[in-house]
């Protein structure tokens, strides 16, 4: 059993991220076009107002939960969320949506997509970054969902980014079991890559194989 598990700890030290190397790299891209939208939007105001058009970022997926994977394809990725100080009301979520997807979709060597949940900034190099846009709306977080030309289900969804992450770090009070759950949610992805990427199937996304493992996980030892 022992043997077993080693070869597992061996295993997720093949697949997991680099926390210096790929991570940086990501970090930089991400904080980079933080930044570009922030001073692009420093004049811009919430519609029908005089208050600034503001937000504020949260990480969000593996980067955050320290789940992340080296992909098949080089195609490394980090999400960020943009979480604008307004309420619902205050902006339709589809225009916000393609407020940042303009403002990113101005300089060259990237090419910026308007996906269903989020503004994805590909860079030819391999990686590329996913900004999901919220709105605040008095700290009921609802999430910016739809595709731009698709008038059907474009709406504000409720989503609660920041309670998920809390929940999944929560999922032990032991370094060591939440270590093993990190290294299963891992395991999960790349059966995922390996069994969905080269035959056309939907994939699971990820953060549903996350929250499965995170409500499958046991709280008391487990080992492979």
């Amino acid at each position: 059993m022992a043997t077993l598990q080693n070869e597992f700890t061996q295993f997720n030290e093949k697949i997991k991220l680099g926390t210096y190397d790929e991570n940086s790299i990501l970090r930089d891209k991400r904080d980079l076009l933080v930044t570009e939208l922030r001073d692009a939007l420093k004049n811009e105001l919430v519609p029908n107002t005089d208050r600034a058009l503001t937000f504020t970022k949260l990480d969000l997926g593996s980067y955050a939960m320290n789940t992340g994977i080296k992909p098949k394809n080089s195609d490394y990725d980090i999400d960020v969320g943009i979480i604008f100080d307004l309420t619902n009301d205050e902006y339709e979520s589809n225009k916000l949506k393609q407020l940042v997807f303009d403002t990113l979709n101005k300089k060259p060597n990237r090419t910026v997509e308007f996906n269903r949940p989020c503004i994805t900034v590909k860079y030819s190099d391999g990686y590329h970054v996913d900004l999901a846009v919220y709105a605040n709306n008095n700290n009921d977080i609802h999430i910016a969902w739809g595709k731009r030309n698709s008038v059907e289900n474009r709406c504000w969804f409720k989503a609660d980014p920041k309670g998920l992450i809390t929940w999944v770090a929560d999922v032990s009070s032991e370094a060591e079991k939440r270590a093993q759950f990190r290294r299963c949610v891992r395991a999960l992805k790349k059966w995922k890559e390996n069994k969905f990427t080269d035959n056309g199937n939907a994939a699971p996304p990820s953060v549903g194989l996350t929250i499965q493992a995170r409500n499958a996980f046991f709280t008391t030892p487990r080992k492979i």
